[in-house]
Order: structure tokens, then C-alpha cells, then sequence
């Protein structure tokens, strides 16, 4: 049945989360949602708007608070086919305010409720919701990183009086430090709304509460922004903000946000360019707010999830020492002098820790109730775990050294990122949300847990990577036996009746079912009906052609170098029929034990197999050669010859009685030159002179006035030995006798050639 905004009102206000989500996922054949959710029908905003309307059934108890939340942040997470969020979260309804105040209100009477009652005035929306749905709020960007919260739209108070009201610092501490496109702070801390309060007023003295106790964290945060009391801020600037409220409200918040925009420099020189020549990634990275972007925040979160869970049994250093580890690292890079960095880079470096150090713990991490601190130490921790390594990187000890010297290198970007992601103000550190994101991203990539994931293309490819994890997952709980089975099976066709087939399809639901919960709303629905139930012709998915899971990296990887391996000897085929056995279904063996069966078979014949394969490739240059001076041939003998052409043809034609003997002298010698390039400099030079001409001679290129010349040169090399350079260099060594069999090579070319001379003299008279 085709949703309408009634079905999903219903769906609201019965709590049901999954029938809101497949609702407002549903697309029509131009790829636009079926349930517009900022018109859902009704005489009000809070019944129109599905935002408020959630709240609205949040604040009358009809829904729990996982259920609001899980709702708003699918809302907050749906977004149209140009990727822009749907969601309207600046529609006032008169003095209520829009979507922020509204929560926020919600938030400060549960607070009041909980001082005055007790449980009977429990929290509508606990506080971890609360600060996580705020968050969500304030950081919800658009496809090019622009906030489309419109932070000054308000109605009786405002959203900082009532953050302030409910006396949580975190929560004014995420207002206080939320940023414009030009790193400006978004939020004036002397704006007095309709109610006529200022926010330090409210700070001070509550909203007239009697027994009102001040937060003093809160207090010191409004006075450090530079916070008056009503009584202290200038007349003549209330009015001017007066009028500039009534402006805002008019403008509305498309132009909000052009305005916001045309105050950042780099986002109004892109927005000047024509559009073929600005991509999306040349946007994205102009723009610092994009850190906020769903799909970062989101994978961040997983990141740091994955972290934690991983390093959870661990011994974790304390924050203060890694601190002196960091300083260290920072004094080192300045000694060293390694030029990686400039002073003024070092500076910014500094600037960029020391601002992290003071927000330690300023803020939690709502997700994973994680201070910047703690986070730190994960970060730290992953850094130098030596093993947990990209997985396309070989393991050996150099490889492990400039993979963690790397990492330190990335965290070092970050703090200088931190420190100048707005150089033309003068605040120019990062958010404490954006200062995290950045540290996380410290391992993007360099640590198999984190995976920052900027773009729809990004997400895409992290959701097949949890397709392969879970697959591979469902598959190691299987006996011996079925696994073997299925890999062995994995690419018949998918549509005939087979393991792998039958094991693809057992699992699919949970697949399906797991990506979805683990990336959420960010990954794009029309990739999942893409691959799970869009088929082609031959009625197949892209789902039946997923990636095998890979059981034992170290053992496929054997088998794929083993069956890639030319047939030149007995050995290599013994290997290969090993691996063939591998996947047979009578096998009970591990693949642990496979592999180390296998692994000492390879060990123990490579050294014959290393002997056959550089026969067989001296034979396959042989062969090439033998083909190239045919085809050489051939084509001398469709053209008229010349008189030049002629003398190279008979002797090529010559020559190809001495193939074997040329192909034998250039692999010896260039053995023997390998084996010397850093022992005799000397010895070395006559080799790859000597080397460099029989190579041109085997292709066909005959310079003959330089094979004569190098053939005077050895003769005269081999008969005087009174040359002490030479006389070192070579007649002390193996390289004379490559001398010895060159010079009667290079006797063979000149004589063919000087046969062919006189046959075109002989011949000359009847021409």
C-alpha cells in the first residue's frame, strides 16, 4: 500500500519507528519522496511539520523517549535525491518558537520537573537524547556543508535561555561554540528575545525561581563570551538587534543562508565558477563546516565505537601521559628539522594540542559517553598498535615503522587543521565537535576500524565492506565441511542449485538488516534496493555476485601467488594440485593447518621452482626473440631491399643461427652484472656496456661501425695487459670470459656483413 501522511501520523503517535522510517524512505519513479514531511495536513505547524509533531507527542506522553528519538533522527536524516535533508526545521508556529527552542523548552521543564517533584516530573526526552538530537540538529548540513538550522529562530525565549534554564553546561557549551561558514560564533549571547531576558539574566536568576541556584560553569562561559545583563547592554543595541530580528524573520531562510555564505571568502569564489568546472569534492573541501556532514558524523561515531570495543580489555596509558608522549613527538619534529613542517606550522601545531588539551573534557561524547580525552587515548592507542595495520600493506618491521610514523604525521595535520580552520578570525580553533571529527580522523584508513566516509559513494563502499564482514561472519559458524562446500561453489551460477547459492540467500535478510542498522539513515535506499532486489536480464541481483569471503587471508593469498605460477616444472604442478585440494568437501582439516601444509611445501620447493622459472623465462625471451626476427624477415622480404637492408637481413638471417648462444651470454651477464651493481663500479660499467650492445643486437638493431669498434676495443683489451685498471677490472674476473665469447659473436656479424658486401659487388655489373 502506497504511504500517505496520514499513515505516517499514525505511525508517530503509535511509536512505531520502523513504519516511519520505510515511509519516509519511499520514493516515486523520479526518485522524490511519496510523504512530503513538512506537509503532513492540518491547521497547525506542530501538526504539519513531522519534526514538531513528534515533539508534540513526546511532551503529551504518547511516545517514549528512544521512540522520539530514533524518529527525529531519521527525519533529521532524510534526504531528497540531490542529497539535501527534507526536514524544515525553522517553521514557527507564533511564540512557540521552531524545532531547537521547542526541544530545548521540553528539555528545561523536565529539569524544573525533576527539582520540584522528584521522578513524578521525569524527563519527556532523557538528557543523552536530548544531547544527541541537539547535536544532530545544529550540525545538520546540506550537500555542500551549509547548516540549514537557522540558530536565530525563535519565538517567546530563545534556545540558549532555555539550554541555560536547564542548567546543563553541555548543552550551552554546544550552542556557545556552534560556528558560522566563516568561523564566527552563530549565537549572540547578549540577544534579548520577546520574553525580554537576557541570557545571563537567566543564568544569574533563573526564570525568577526563588530558590533558583546559578551553575557557575555556566556563568563563567556566558561572561568569557563577553555576556551582559540586560541592564548592561547598550539601548541603542537592543533596538538595533530588534530590527535586525524583524529582518531575519522577513528574509527567511534561503537567504539566511546566502548571507551565511557570502561571509566565507572560498565558498563565494566557488560559488562564482562555472558549474563544469567545480566538482563536488572541489565544494566539499572548501567548505570547514563540512566535518558536520551526517555521513561523517555518522561513520565517525562507528569509528569510535569500533575503537572502543576493540582496545576495551587493554591497559590504557592515563591522558597525562599521552600528553608527554605527543609533546615529545611535537619536540621532535621541531629538532629533527625534517622540513615536513615550517615554523609557523610547528606554532599552529602547538596552538592546535594546547586547544585540545584545555576542552579535554569540556564535552562528551554522547554515542559512546567518551570524553576528547579518552578519545585521544584511543587515537593514541591505534596509532601505535603495531598489530592492527592497513590491510593492503605487507607485514615486516619496515613496513610497520613508516606505518606508525605516518600516523603520528596525520595526528600532527590534524592539530594544525584544529588550529587554522578559520585563519581570518579571531578564533580560528575548530569546534569541539569538529575537533574531535578531525582527531578521529587521524586513522582514516591507517587502522582497519576507522573508516571516515565524506560522500554517498564513501558510504557505499564501507556498506559492501559490512556485506563481506557479516557474510564472512555467518560462514565461520558453519562445520568444516559446508564451508569448504560453499567457497568451493562461490562462483557458479548463482541461480542454480549449489552451496553458495543456497548459503547467499540463507543470510541475505540479515545482511540486509545489519547494514541498515549499522550505517542508518545515511546509506541511500536506492543503492539497497539496487543490490538486493533490482535484476538483470538473467534475473539475478548484484547481491549473487558478492565478493567471496576471504576465511584465511594468508592461505588465499598462497593460493592465488601458487596458481599464477607458470607450469614449468613438476614442483609448481604438485603445489597446485595442493591447493586444489583445499576446498574439497572430504577435507576436515583447518584452514590454519592448510595453510602451514602448503607453506612448507612451497618453502621446500621454490628454491627448484626459482631454477625452472628462470629456465622457462630464458626460453619464453628466446622464443620472443625467435618470433620478432621472423616477423623481421618477413617483412624485409615483402619491401624492395636496400642496399643497408640487405647486409642487415642476410646477417639477421645468419644471426638466427647463434640465437641460443646470444640469449645465453645476456642472461649470464646480466646475472653477473645484478649480482655486482654495488661491489666494483668498475667491473660494472664494462658489464652493462657490453651488455647494452648484445641486447640491441638480439632486437635486430645492427650499428655495425659500433660492433666494430667494440670488437677492436675487447681485441685490443685481451691482448694488452699491461692496462692496470683494466687489468683489475677485468682480467682478474669472471667478465673476461664474457669478453672472450663477445668477441667471437661480434667476428661473426662482421663477417656475414662483409660476405654480403661482396655478393652486392659481384652483383653490381649486371644490375
Amino acid at each position: 500500500m502506497r504511504a500517505t501522511a496520514q499513515s505516517l501520523k499514525v505511525a508517530i503517535q503509535a511509536g512505531n519507528v520502523d513504519q516511519v522510517i520505510r515511509i519516509i524512505q519511499e520514493r516515486d519513479a523520479a526518485g522524490n519522496p511519496v510523504v512530503n514531511i513538512n506537509a503532513l495536513g492540518g491547521d497547525f505547524p506542530s501538526e504539519e511539520n513531522a519534526f514538531l509533531y513528534t515533539l508534540n507527542k513526546a511532551f503529551f506522553h504518547i511516545i517514549t523517549s528512544e521512540q522520539t528519538f530514533r524518529i527525529l533522527d531519521a527525519l533529521l536524516s532524510t534526504r531528497d535525491r540531490n542529497n539535501n535533508p527534507i526536514i524544515d526545521l525553522n517553521v514557527d508556529e507564533n511564540t512557540q518558537g521552531a524545532a531547537l527552542e521547542r526541544i530545548l523548552r521540553i528539555y528545561e521543564r523536565g529539569c524544573e520537573a525533576i527539582l520540584y517533584y522528584g521522578d513524578y516530573g521525569a524527563h519527556l526526552i532523557t538528557p543523552a537524547h536530548i544531547h544527541q538530537i541537539v547535536e544532530r540538529m545544529i550540525n545538520c548540513r546540506d550537500n555542500r556543508g551549509n547548516r540549514i538550522l537557522n540558530i536565530g529562530a525563535c519565538g517567546y525565549g530563545s534556545p540558549l535561555l532555555y539550554a541555560i534554564g536547564s542548567g546543563d553546561p553541555a548543552i550551552v557549551r554546544l550552542l556557545l561554540d556552534l560556528r558560522n561558514a566563516d568561523g564566527s560564533y552563530a549565537i549572540d549571547v547578549n540577544h534579548v528575545p520577546v520574553m525580554g531576558r537576557a541570557p545571563l539574566d537567566v543564568a544569574l536568576t533563573g526564570f525568577s525561581r526563588i530558590d533558583f541556584q546559578p551553575n557557575t560553569d555556566i556563568v563563567t562561559m556566558l561572561r568569557q563570551r563577553g555576556a551582559l545583563t540586560l541592564r548592561e547592554i547598550p539601548p541603542e543595541q537592543l533596538a538595533r538587534q530588534q530590527e535586525i530580528d524583524q529582518q531575519e524573520y522577513e528574509r527567511g531562510l534561503h537567504q539566511a543562508i546566502a548571507q551565511e555564505l557570502a561571509q566565507f571568502p572560498a565558498a563565494q569564489l566557488v560559488a562564482n565558477l562555472p558549474d563544469d568546472v567545480v566538482t563536488p569534492a572541489d565544494r566539499f573541501n572548501q567548505n570547514p563546516q563540512n566535518t558536520h556532514l551526517p555521513e561523517i558524523e555518522r561513520t565517525v561515531d562507528l569509528s569510535i565505537a569500533q575503537l572502543k570495543k576493540r582496545y576495551a580489555n587493554k591497559t590504557k596509558p592515563s591522558f597525562d601521559a599521552v600528553q608527554k608522549e605527543i609533546e615529545k613527538l611535537i619536540t621532535r619534529v621541531k629538532t629533527e628539522n625534517t622540513r615536513i613542517f615550517s615554523k609557523e606550522q610547528i606554532a599552529n601545531i602547538e596552538k592546535g594540542f594546547e586547544f585540545i588539551i584545555r576542552s579535554s573534557t569540556n564535552t562528551i561524547h554522547a554515542p559512546s559517553k567518551l570524553y576528547l580525552r579518552d578519545i585521544i587515548v584511543l587515537i593514541w592507542m591505534g596509532i601505535h598498535d603495531k598489530t592492527q595495520l592497513p590491510a593492503e600493506l605487507p607485514v615486516n618491521d619496515d613496513n610497520i615503522n613508516i606505518c606508525i610514523a605516518a600516523r603520528e604525521q596525520a595526528l600532527l595535520d590534524k592539530f594544525l587543521a584544529i588550529a587554522t580552520t578559520y585563519p581570518n578570525q579571531s578564533v580560528t580553533t575548530s569546534c569541539l565537535g569538529g575537533t574531535r571529527n578531525l582527531i578521529v580522523s587521524t586513522l582514516d584508513k591507517a587502522h582497519p576500524d576507522v573508516l571516515i566516509a565524506p560522500t554517498t559513494e564513501a558510504i557505499q563502499e564501507l556498506a559492501i565492506e559490512q556485506i563481506k564482514r557479516v557474510m564472512l561472519d555467518q560462514l565461520l559458524v558453519l562445520s568444516l565441511e559446508k564451508q569448504r562446500s560453499i567457497l568451493k561453489t562461490w562462483d557458479d551460477d548463482p541461480l542454480s542449485e549449489n552451496p553458495a547459492a543456497t548459503f547467499r540467500n540463507s543470510v541475505k535478510d540479515e545482511v540486509r538488516a545489519h547494514i541498515t542498522q549499522y550505517l542508518g539513515t545515511i546509506l541511500p535506499q536506492a543503492w539497497l534496493y539496487t543490490v538486493f532486489e533490482a535484476k538483470n536480464d538473467e534475473n539475478q541481483t548484484l547481491y549473487d555476485y558478492s565478493p567471496k569471503p576471504i576465511v584465511h587471508a594468508k592461505l588465499f593469498e598462497l593460493i592465488e601467488k601458487i596458481n599464477n605460477m607458470p607450469n614449468a616444472c613438476n614442483e609448481v604442478k604438485f603445489l597446485k594440485d595442493m591447493t586444489a585440494r583445499v576446498f574439497n568437501d572430504n577435507q576436515d582439516r583447518a584452514f590454519e593447518h592448510e595453510y602451514r601444509l602448503i607453506l612448507n611445501a612451497y618453502n621446500e620447493k621454490i628454491p627448484t621452482i626459482q631454477l625452472a622459472l628462470e629456465e622457462y623465462n630464458r626460453q619464453a625471451i628466446e622464443r620472443e626473440f625467435q618470433r620478432s626476427l621472423l616477423s623481421e624477415v618477413q617483412k624485409l622480404n615483402r619491401q624492395e631491399i636496400a642496399h643497408e637492408s640487405e647486409k642487415t637481413l642476410h646477417v639477421l638471417y645468419k644471426l638466427s643461427e647463434k640465437t641460443p648462444e646470444i640469449n645465453k651470454l645476456i642472461v649470464d651477464l646480466n646475472k653477473y652484472v645484478q649480482n655486482r651493481l654495488e661491489k666494483n663500479e668498475l667491473k660494472n660499467k664494462g658489464g652493462l656496456v657490453l651488455l647494452e650492445t648484445l641486447q640491441s643486437i638480439r632486437d635486430g638493431q645492427f650499428d655495425f661501425q659500433k660492433i666494430k669498434t667494440s670488437l677492436d676495443e675487447i681485441t685490443n683489451k685481451l691482448q694488452t695487459n699491461s692496462e692496470p685498471d683494466f687489468f683489475k677490472a677485468t682480467l682478474r674476473s669472471e667478465l673476461k670470459g664474457y669478453y672472450v665469447r663477445a668477441q667471437k659473436l661480434f667476428e661473426f656479424i662482421l663477417e656475414n656483413k662483409a660476405a654480403t658486401l661482396e655478393k652486392n659487388t659481384a652483383r653490381k655489373p649486371g644490375k
